[in-house]
């Protein structure tokens, strides 16, 4: 079973409970379909019985790459912003964060970690019901606010912004584990901010429907532990097909162990 989740977590869940099982649970090899996978968290994904290592998507790569160098940017680690990060007001908001990372107002990779009942516990916690990690938070006062940095989500011809609101969730979940974890905080404010936007257009998404108050957290607490209770409750994690499954590693088309 899933005993712990995470916005990422959930996504690949309602996504198909399938595959959340070879991957969460299971840890099932995408290549021999028989070992099991170790690794991550900044070393190669391997598998125990082929040997072979996941190839990292070049999506993702390079997602990870100029997040690494936004993060170090700020804190103080790189003297200059990515190649690939040209954005005026990226750049602009970017350099924003550095200026008051300075003075303790911004926390860059902040992990949250939580108990059931919502209380923060050690990063180290095994068994932890609830782990996220934010991108950025800025406090301000009494208010916190979270930027989850993008890259790709782009019209490759027009430049425009695609913010599905298959973002939504994650957002949510940041906004109402933001406030379990910092019981001084009143409010969280919530935005997208999309690097890869053409220059012409504004590349930060707000979200207000998605802020949160202290006074409306128990409410939100409730909506997230019955959303996810199917996910930690799930012995069977029967497949969703979809138009996806044409891209799963696991499809019965890629000699995987899934029916579709």
């Amino acid at each position: 079973m899933i005993t712990s989740w995470s916005p990422s977590r959930y996504s690949k869940y309602t996504e198909c409970p399938r595959r959340a099982r070879y991957e969460i649970v299971q840890k099932l090899c995408p290549m021999c379909f028989k070992g099991k996978l170790s690794g991550g968290f900044g070393s190669p994904v391997s598998c125990d019985t082929c040997k072979k290592t996941v190839p990292e998507a070049p999506p993702l790569k390079r997602g990870n790459e100029i997040g690494k160098n936004i993060e170090h940017y700020v804190i103080g680690k790189e003297k200059a912003l990515h190649a690939e990060v040209t954005h005026p007001g990226v750049v602009k908001i970017i350099k924003g964060w550095k200026d008051r990372f300075k003075h303790g107002a911004v926390k860059m990779e902040e992990q949250i970690t939580l108990d059931a009942k919502w209380s923060p516990v050690s990063k180290f916690t095994k068994g932890a019901w609830f782990r996220g990690r934010l991108d950025v938070v800025e406090f301000v006062k009494r208010v916190a606010k979270v930027t989850d940095v993008k890259t790709g989500g782009i019209d490759k011809r027009t430049g425009m912004i695609r913010a599905d609101k298959k973002y939504d969730d994650q957002l949510s979940s940041y906004a109402v584990s933001t406030l379990a974890q910092y019981p001084t905080v009143d409010e969280v404010e919530v935005s997208l901010l999309f690097v890869d936007c053409a220059h012409k257009n504004d590349p930060v998404v707000a979200r207000d429907s998605i802020n949160l108050t202290r006074k409306n957290l128990p409410i939100r607490k409730a909506l997230w532990e019955k959303k996810v209770k199917a996910m930690l409750s799930d012995r069977v994690f029967a497949p969703r097909a979809s138009d996806a499954c044409r891209y799963c590693p696991f499809s019965t088309s890629k000699g995987g162990p899934c029916p579709h």
